[in-house]
């Protein structure tokens, strides 16, 4: 993807450089602590077997690391992230409180 010099990117939001930009600076590097990296994942019923749960998360983690999935990945330079269970439990409490925190910061509320 070409710019043609019609946008000129300042920082990226991601942990590191985008391959597509590499004289990009992270917000991190200019100084904001600022990491936006799009998480998704797969969540089972409280209570499901710990069999399935197993067989669902292994499939995942093959899935994510498709060659087919990498490149879509590749194509949106985003990274790749997987995380196991209990990391992603406690990245999305953490994503979660940082988002109610920049609201209240910028005096935002729902509904108005």
């Amino acid at each position: 993807m070409a710019l043609e010099g019609r946008v000129r990117p300042l920082g990226v939001w991601m942990s590191q450089r985008a391959a597509r930009f590499p004289n990009v600076p992270t917000f991190r590097e200019l100084g904001q602590d600022v990491v936006a990296e799009s998480a998704y994942g797969i969540a089972a019923p409280r209570g499901t077997p710990s069999p399935i749960v197993t067989t669902i998360r292994d499939a995942f983690k093959l899935a994510v690391h498709d060659p087919q999935h990498l490149a879509v990945l590749a194509r949106f330079d985003m990274p790749v992230r997987y995380l196991d269970s209990e990391a992603y439990a406690d990245d999305v409490i953490q994503v979660n409180t940082q988002e109610i925190e920049t609201v209240r910061e910028l005096g935002l509320r729902p509904g108005g």
